[in-house]
């Protein structure tokens, strides 16, 4: 959606966010991004960082089913002309706004820029959408007679429209920049891959343009002369003002996809989807604190809402919560300087910046384990360089090549049924293998790897609050921590794991049964490009090194979900293999059979805790004496005794008794 001068052929158009509520179709795998252009040409500026703080929403944009369908050729004609239909209904109002910037910029030369750039964007109409539209046969004027604003492209115009007219000069700026630099970051993304679809490659082409690109880099010097002058709070309000139309760019692409003409405003099913819109729009404090909503641990909508707190108000409280302590601290927990970030983190044993009180609100960890380290401080994240040999890496890595028992990953915890589990693989694109007891029999050479695994794990998290440990992969008991099945996955080119949070909303705690306190991967090769895991909120990312163990807290001491745990596994490059490990524990007196719950389409939100337990709950523990998780769960759902085969199409395709 941005502009171009007349004797230039590079254009904006416009844009739009990632899978909205509504959408589809899933969207396809992307490849990893390029440097930014920002980055590349006016490195250390203010608009270079900027650009940098909405690197997590750009994946996003770049993912989206429209961008992936028309880099290979597969987006439907029918689409691309809504989209620029819709982009020529936008620039008439852009052009509007650009009018209002140009009157309110203090210098004469921006004054001439952006009369400019209003009068360009009207051209535009006669010649981008014009060229664009003849391929249809048909003309700008005769779409636009009686086409209207999307929904979603009204949002966004009538919010830049009204950022410019009430605010000062450098918010104005900031409300029409994201439009010129996410089309020229696009570009040049989209330009490493080509599209077989001519038409499709000449709008690539348009905007990955060097003219295109003088044009934008031009508008970013304003701004970053514009900051310089705008003071820290002028700043982080052109901060907040960009990162709301970058999100807004993502809503306008998936308009487009969806060819949406209205809102339906009937009750959503499921309820959880109507917060995409105000997560994406609303003007919080960055991109740490607004992550979409579609990132939530249950983005499918398989579960009903909680009628009591949801988990985006919990989520909304503890940052809040979060926050108050950090002021109160006043830098009494530091950062860790990126020169010891690079060399893995800090020595853990030596580190007197770790604060041991703050221990106590996770499952405590043994500090002086041989070679651990600290990544981040609050919340704690550990990494444990050469936890295993590379020799035993490799031999788990054959080991699960030669079971050939990796199945599609699921999505989902262990009360919903195997179908609604397989809806997430959207979101999760990897292969899988759950070692339980099944599968740990059939191949005797991972049961081995999963036992060194585990047996370093209770050495490095030892014995939690001294409660004793049940056998691993079967349900705790109340108090007892336990490990989940061992699970091993494989990450190919272009395989992913989008944003998700390991920990449970409280009801689903409870209602399971139990919570994850730690999270405990593996990484069994190294990866030079791509398969990161990224805390999505912490602006932290962990690059995989062949034996490095990573060990974060979805959950505090007291069972409640940390939502800073919020992590993406980013799109592979290099194949990547890695294990993932759940410590568990299990709580108190869950109100209801989850199993029998789900499908029955009813789960409570809330359970008790004062009253005994159920006595569907004293038996199902009973019964799981002795069982694999797995085993547990299908026997709670079809009958004891009817567990899967090592071997069989599904075998290790499940969760533990988790997702």
């Amino acid at each position: 959606m941005t502009v171009s001068t007349p004797s230039k052929s590079d254009t904006d158009a416009p844009a739009g966010p990632a899978d909205a509520a509504g959408a589809a179709k899933p969207n396809a795998a992307a490849s990893p991004l390029p440097p930014s252009t920002l980055a590349c040409k006016l490195p250390g500026t203010f608009c270079a960082d900027l650009w940098s703080s909405v690197n997590g929403i750009f994946s996003q944009i770049m993912s989206h089913a429209f961008l992936t369908q028309l880099a290979d050729g597969s987006l439907e004609e029918a689409t691309f002309k809504f989209y620029i239909v819709q982009g020529a209904l936008y620039l008439r109002e852009y052009a509007r706004a650009l009018a209002l910037v140009a009157s309110k910029a203090p210098r004469a030369e921006w004054v001439a820029f952006f009369s400019n750039a209003a009068h360009d964007a009207f051209l535009e109409e006669s010649s981008f959408h014009k060229e664009f539209l003849a391929y249809f046969d048909t003309t700008v004027e005769r779409e636009t007679a009686s086409a209207e604003l999307a929904p979603f492209s009204l949002l966004y115009t009538s919010t830049v429209l009204a950022t410019v007219h009430g605010r000062a000069f450098y918010e104005a700026l900031a409300a029409v920049l994201p439009c010129f630099v996410v089309y020229l970051e696009v570009g040049k993304a989209l330009l490493l891959k080509g599209s077989p679809h001519p038409l499709y490659q000449k709008f690539i082409d348009r905007f990955a343009g060097t003219e295109y690109e003088q044009l934008t880099l031009s508008v970013v010097e304003m701004a970053n002369a514009v900051a310089a002058e705008a003071g820290e709070a002028g700043r982080r309000r052109m901060q907040r003002v960009f990162e709301q139309g970058t999100r807004m760019e993502w809503m306008f692409f998936d308009a487009a996809h969806q060819r949406q003409t209205a809102i339906d405003v009937r009750p959503a099913t499921p309820p959880l989807r109507p917060v995409a819109l105000s997560a994406i729009a609303r003007d919080g404090p960055g991109l740490a604190a607004d992550v979409p909503a579609s990132v939530a641990w249950d983005p499918d909508g398989l579960l009903p809402a909680p009628a009591a707190e949801s988990h985006f108000a919990r989520r909304e409280r503890q940052r809040a919560e979060a926050a108050g302590v950090a002021l109160q601290q006043q830098g009494g927990v530091r950062a860790i300087a990126s020169e010891h970030l690079a060399a893995g983190g800090l020595l853990a044993a030596d580190s007197s910046l770790y604060d041991r009180k703050l221990a106590e609100r996770y499952l405590p960890v043994d500090l002086n384990f041989p070679g651990l380290r600290i990544m981040h401080l609050d919340p704690p994240i550990f990494t444990v360089p050469d936890f295993f040999t590379e020799e035993q890496c490799d031999e788990f890595v054959a080991a699960a090549i030669d079971s050939a028992a990796l199945v599609p990953s699921k999505v989902g915890g262990g009360n919903l049924r195997d179908l609604q589990s397989a809806a997430g693989n959207t979101r999760r694109t990897s292969s899988s293998l759950l070692l339980d007891d099944n599968v740990t029999a059939a191949y005797p050479r991972l049961r081995a790897m999963a036992e060194v695994l585990q047996s370093l794990g209770l050495r490095l998290v030892g014995h939690g609050d001294g409660s004793s440990w049940g056998a691993a992969g079967k349900l705790p008991r109340p108090g007892q921590y336990c490990y989940e099945g061992l699970q091993l996955a494989q990450y190919q080119a272009g395989q992913h794991f989008l944003s998700h949070e390991d920990g449970f909303p409280p009801a689903l705690a409870q209602q399971n049964g139990f919570q994850r306190h730690a999270t405990l991967l593996l990484y069994l090769n190294s990866t030079e490009q791509g398969g990161a895991t990224r805390f999505d909120m912490l602006n932290l990312a962990v690059q995989p090194r062949k034996g490095t163990a990573l060990l974060f807290f979805p959950a505090f001491a007291d069972g409640a979900a940390d939502p800073r745990s919020l992590h993406t596994a980013e799109d592979a490059v290099d194949t990547k293999w890695v294990t993932q490990q759940w410590i568990a524990r299990g709580l108190q007196n869950a109100a209801v059979d989850p199993i029998a719950a789900a499908l029955a389409g009813s789960l409570p939100a809330t359970a008790s805790s004062t009253a005994a337990p159920p006595a569907w709950q004293q038996q199902r523990r009973e019964e799981s004496e002795g069982l694999s998780a797995a085993e547990a769960l299908l026997a709670g759902k079809r009958g004891k005794g009817k567990a899967k085969k090592a071997g069989s199409k599904k075998a290790g395709g499940g969760k533990g008794f988790g997702a």
